[in-house]
């Protein structure tokens, strides 16, 4: 399973980003490619602890249905993700990869840090954690555009 904390999968992910366009049709799903950007930024906030989230309660946060969802089955169109991953608002597309971009690289140099915020679906994580739980759901949305 990839990591968000190696330069070359982050490298690999943001080459996917950059095929992205504000046209960008999707596959599945309701989310305009502006959105998506915009709610995967949102995610890492969440992981770097920018944004608080409410716990939602279920069978995820235990540590075997978690460790299942995150690197054993491929995720269904539709599942719902907590509100707070779909806090910002999009804006100039431009500034919004941008800001994507910014926000993995400020995630990856976090990747010695031992605390981490609590995964509002998943529960307590690790960061090695988080950082696979990041590539699942990057490439789950980049694959909603074809990428």
């Amino acid at each position: 399973m990839p990591s968000m904390f190696d330069a070359v999968t982050r490298q690999r992910f943001r080459r996917r980003i950059d095929k992205l366009t504000p046209q960008s049709e999707r596959r599945w799903g309701t989310m305009s490619s502006q959105k998506m950007v915009c709610h995967l930024g949102d995610q890492l906030r969440l992981a770097l602890g920018e944004l608080d989230a409410r716990a939602m309660p279920g069978p995820m946060r235990y540590a075997p249905m978690r460790w299942i969802a995150i690197y054993v089955i491929r995720w269904p169109h539709g599942f719902k993700g907590p509100p707070e991953a779909f806090t910002t608002q999009a804006g100039e597309w431009v500034r919004d990869v941008s800001a994507l971009n910014s926000l993995l690289e400020q995630f990856a140099g976090r990747s010695h840090q031992r605390d981490w915020p609590e995964h509002p679906v998943f529960g307590r994580m690790s960061g090695p954690l988080w950082a696979h739980l990041t590539c699942k759901h990057f490439d789950h949305h980049l694959r909603q555009f074809g990428v």
